[in-house]
């Protein structure tokens, strides 16, 4: 790092910071990603080729170290850029509902991602979970079951139990759907 940082010009400031924000992120450094990002922010053209290298790596770096509204703008940027982006469409909507609890804003793009790849178990997590934040509890349930059965994954397993607690809490007090 120390020798790219050594042989930064202006005139290749860009693509060297785009390297060194990679090392960045590779090492999990994800407030240094931010940084360096963000100052060639300004130089980094919209319809550039590196934009969608930019953009994906700082999406994911302000959604590490919390600043969601900033990821937000960039996984809208990325989706712009290629509307059928699948990880960008499934993260966003996540963060939309988990983080900012917006989850029926988060709707439009986690069904796209679902109508583009069907029965993918990690999309089917992210819609079921979004389904329940947004209080369509017995989607959730079918849709997060599906994806356990697609494949169990961490993510879908605590999902699906928790909405079966919540299920059972409202039998218990007899406010079940």
């Amino acid at each position: 790092k120390d020798l790219l940082e050594e042989a930064m010009t202006e005139d290749n400031d860009v693509i060297v910071t785009l390297v060194l924000a990679e090392y960045d992120l590779e090492d999990h450094d994800f407030e240094s990603t931010a940084r360096r990002l963000k100052l060639i922010d300004d130089k980094v053209p919209f319809d550039s080729p590196q934009r969608k290298k930019w953009d994906d790596m700082l999406s994911i770096a302000l959604h590490q170290i919390g600043d969601y509204e900033g990821a937000r703008i960039a996984y809208e940027r990325l989706i712009q850029q290629n509307p059928n982006d699948l990880q960008s469409l499934n993260n966003l909507a996540y963060m939309l509902s988990e983080n900012l609890g917006r989850p029926d804003e988060s709707m439009q793009y986690v069904e796209k991602a679902n109508e583009l790849m069907p029965n993918n178990a990690q999309i089917l997590d992210t819609l079921g979970w979004v389904q329940f934040l947004a209080g369509q509890r017995e989607d959730a349930l079918r849709t997060l079951r599906a994806s356990t059965e697609e494949m169990r994954m961490p993510s879908n397993s605590l999902h699906l139990a928790r909405v079966l607690l919540d299920r059972n809490q409202l039998e218990d007090r007899g406010e079940a759907e």
